[in-house]
């Protein structure tokens, strides 16, 4: 660390020395100049390099404000702390040189092809002008850095799950590699500048032309001729016609009109070409005022008015081949930007994880700069004389596409649908019976009791929700589910032990449940899921109930959770939604390759095929239907999702909802609305597009109307609302439940506990964040009503027990993302065993197996 330290204070004095340099150029520049106009030309020199200040901000907010975009710096920090590979960060490394080289050449172009204000401002505010945008192209150079590096500060204050030793290699090691390139890519684009001192300009032998040498240094492909770099500097506009003027004699006082008079009449009195030619000529015209030989003068020669006052003027076009240097730069940026974006776009799903999230984000900034770059080489440039701008083509076409495209349809297989799902009542009786007669799920309730007061035998049923969160929820979900189903099965453990009574001594005594291992996932009969939670759900169902053990690679289920988990799922989605995505947006139809949403679930698809063996049946990417026979007696699944055009919560499910839950036919998307076979990865999908990471699917209909459906969290985050739907109408549909047969235990997986949740104040521009605080926090007011609902039912009505495990501190502290890393998964295991510890301080002391006041009647 302390070499750290010494790096940056190093490069930290480096920098200082240099902005001072830069600030007095910028006060020698602004005498003169009235500070109105002094900040009305900074704003301008801005709004030249507008494109490329505004994608810094966007990265600004991405790598420091938002979280998901915290979290990707943090992958970067966790694989070097706890995997002790450095991946992530060579391709970071890489691609922070290439956006900060390309962040600096593209500010100076933009200002070269727009800045004009040479042509009419005094010379005071140009020089003024020059200054900032050399401050501010020399500023771009940098921003890459110092983003990133704020970033890595910032996680850093936050970041209090990893050991001190893993937090000073994890942020120690990206940190000071940051620290060293960007010192080397300082010091060689600034000491070159200086060292070289200023360029001779020499002629050309056979074209009589003046050249000026070659630039040397490490950096100096980067840099410009001199002739090239001082035409650049007059902020004429690079392409713009070049006018060379000559002030009439009548400008002068009579002591020198006569012979300025007599220049002139000679000089008009030669031809065009000799016109031209003496402009040319540098043994007649001083360096500062010649015309470059490549210039080309307009067929018309001179033109002049009949004002006295005025100039005789000659126009030049000039030829594109003059910046030889500048466009060769321009070229390989903008070509091997454009050439990165559609390699990336089009790479398999395995490549983007080889990648890793943060060098896809840092090379998108960088290829969106290189080809904004070259979208201005071809408006000012190739299209500078005709009517139209191939960026205004681009927007023109971005809206037209819009209105046309088939946005993100919703991936069908080849299989037909064919609806052979049983109805839900029926399903849960016919599972009833069969958990029934295994004879050993029948318990003693205290608190359920016959007209006479004595305590009666009932079957309890366990139902589970799971709140979203992305990857974090899915993951504790899970991971929760599989700790409970192995630790209870384990009778032996003497961890796992139950209060009986010994009739014979007339006390009670703690005795291991020997003859009762308890079978958890048998005892479950529904599960309603959003989002994240809906991954957790789906995953735990797979391989719990639709992989056989034998086909399972890892030898149980909280290990096959660890490795499903851990696999990179955010990098596939950063690949198309930075790359591919772009180029759907700019077409009337759909290119599948490109879809986020389809590499998203491609990605849990191969995440699936690493945790079974090679001849397991791949079921995220099996249909889905198919995946169910009409009598089956596997568990209901819910999948949760919000349908955009009427707002409602929809479902995607195994069974068919009864008539009694609300609106059932219409957000059951199995009875109508979906038209083909799906997968199973699909299904889940439905529920988790959340904001930006995942769009809408887009489900077309046979008459050409489309739905689109969002993330289910947008109507309620939880999945208690539907698990009340379901355990209201098996109340009034099964006659399980009618014979009150049924103790239900709901289980709750929650992201966090509302009923601890802060009240945040609004104290800023209240006119506006009242609006939208409300519309947005009715989504957590929904939630936190519909599972007050839930507790209330379950306990007033039928007499069960609610069970609300919220992720604790060190499982909070996981990214909000689609990738977890292996410490992140550790966090979440440790806050599972804690629960577990201390479960007679949390909700699950009033699951039956644990519970005091329920004995099993053996």
């Amino acid at each position: 660390m302390e070499k750290l330290l010494d790096l940056l204070k190093s490069f930290a004095g480096f920098l200082f020395y240099h902005y001072k340099g830069l600030y007095n150029e910028l006060n020698k520049a602004r005498d003169h100049v009235p500070l109105r106009f002094m900040i009305s030309d900074f704003v301008s020199v801005l709004r030249s390099c507008g494109m490329f200040v505004t994608l810094h901000v966007v990265a600004l907010l991405v790598f420091t404000v938002l979280p998901q975009g915290r979290d990707v710096l943090l992958i970067v920090v966790e694989e070097i702390a706890v995997q002790h590979h450095v991946g992530n960060l060579l391709w970071l490394l890489g691609g922070a040189f290439i956006w900060s080289v390309v962040s600096e050449y593209g500010s100076r172009y933009a200002i070269y092809v727009t800045d004009h204000s040479g042509k009419s401002l005094s010379n005071e505010r140009v020089q003024w002008r020059k200054a900032v945008q050399k401050t501010i192209a020399q500023t771009s150079l940098l921003m890459p850095y110092f983003i990133l590096l704020l970033g890595f500060v910032i996680n850093y204050i936050g970041e209090n799950t990893l050991t001190p030793n893993q937090r000073y290699w994890g942020f120690g090691i990206p940190m000071g590699c940051m620290l060293l390139l960007v010192n080397l890519v300082a010091r060689a684009y600034f000491l070159d500048d200086k060292k070289d001192g200023p360029d001779e300009i020499t002629m050309n032998p056979k074209s009589g032309e003046l050249v000026s040498k070659k630039p040397s240094g490490i950096m100096s492909f980067m840099r410009l001729p001199k002739q090239e770099m001082e035409w650049c500097n007059k902020l004429i506009g690079i392409y713009n016609d070049y006018v060379f003027q000559l002030r009439k004699p009548s400008n002068f006082s009579d002591n020198i009109n006569g012979r300025y008079e007599d220049f002139t009449e000679q000089f008009l009195n030669l031809s065009p070409a000799a016109q031209s030619e003496f402009l040319k000529d540098p043994t007649k015209m001083p360096p500062e005022t010649i015309v470059p030989a490549s210039f080309v003068a307009s067929p018309t020669g001179v033109i002049q008015d009949d004002k006295p006052d005025t100039m005789y003027r000659w126009i030049y076009q000039i030829p594109l081949k003059f910046y030889k240097q500048l466009h060769l730069q321009l070229k390989i940026i903008a070509l091997t930007s454009l050439s990165i974006f559609f390699i990336v776009s089009v790479l398999p799903i395995r490549y983007y994880e080889k990648i890793g999230a943060p060098g896809l984000v840092i090379f998108a900034f960088a290829c969106w700069i290189g080809i904004y770059s070259g979208l201005l080489y071809v408006d000012y440039a190739l299209l500078r004389r005709k009517p139209f701008s191939l960026r205004l083509t681009l927007t023109v076409v971005l809206i037209l596409s819009s209105l046309l495209n088939n946005d993100h349809p919703v991936r069908y297989d080849s299989e037909s649908n064919y609806d052979r799902r049983p109805l839900m009542s029926t399903h849960f009786d016919n599972w009833f019976e069969q958990y029934k007669a295994e004879g050993d799920h029948r318990y003693f309730f205290s608190w359920v009791k016959d007209t006479a007061g004595k305590p009666v035998p009932k079957y309890p049923v366990i139902f589970v929700c799971a709140e979203g969160g992305a990857l974090r929820t899915g993951a504790f979900t899970s991971l929760m589910l599989s700790f409970l189903q192995e630790s209870l099965a384990n009778a032996q453990d003497s961890v796992y032990k139950k209060l009986h009574p010994d009739t014979a001594k007339g006390a009670e005594i703690i005795q291991p449940v020997v003859s009762h291992p308890f079978n958890f996932k048998r005892a479950i009969y529904a599960y309603s899921g959003v989002s994240g939670g809906s991954l957790g759900i789906a995953f735990f169902n797979a391989m719990a109930y639709l992989t056989p053990d034998s086909l399972h690679k890892v030898d149980s289920l909280t290990n096959m959770t660890n490795l499903f988990f851990q696999q990179d799922y955010l990098s596939p989605v950063i690949g198309k939604m930075f790359y591919g995505d772009l180029i759907n947006l700019l077409l009337p139809f759909q290119i599948p390759v490109f879809d986020r949403a389809a590499a998203l679930e491609k990605g849990w698809e191969s995440g699936y095929r690493r945790v079974v063996t090679p001849d397991a049946s791949n079921i995220f990417s099996d249909n889905f239907q198919k995946l169910y026979t009409a009598k089956n007696t596997l568990p209901a699944l819910f999948i949760n999702t919000t349908e955009v055009e009427t707002g409602l919560q929809c479902w995607m499910t195994n069974v068919r909802p009864d008539s009694t839950m609300l609106l059932s036919q219409r957000r059951d998307l199995f009875n109508k609305k979906i038209r083909g076979g799906i997968r199973y990865s699909t299904v889940v999908n439905f529920s988790t597009r959340f904001p930006l990471f995942s769009p809408g699917g887009n489900l077309k209909q046979d008459d050409e109307t489309k739905y689109h459906y969002v993330d289910g969290g947008y109507v309620e985050n939880t999945g208690t609302a539907t698990m009340l739907e379901v355990l209201q109408t098996l109340k009034l549909k099964s006659r399980a439940f009618r014979d009150g047969e049924v103790v239900p235990f709901v289980f709750v997986l929650n992201f966090s506990d509302s009923r601890e949740a802060d009240t945040k104040n609004l104290s800023f521009g209240n006119e506006l964040s009242e609006i939208l605080a409300g519309i947005y926090d009715t989504r957590a007011g929904r939630s936190a009503m519909a599972m007050d609902e839930l507790r209330h039912y379950t306990e007033d009505e039928l007499h069960g027990k609610v069970i609300q495990l919220c992720i604790g501190k060190s499982g909070s502290q996981v990214p909000l993302n689609w990738v977890l890393s292996t410490n992140s998964l550790n966090n979440l295991k440790i806050d599972i065993r804690d629960k577990w510890e201390h479960r007679e301080f949390n909700d699950l002391r009033n699951l039956y197996i644990l519970n005091k006041d329920v004995r099993w009647d053996y």
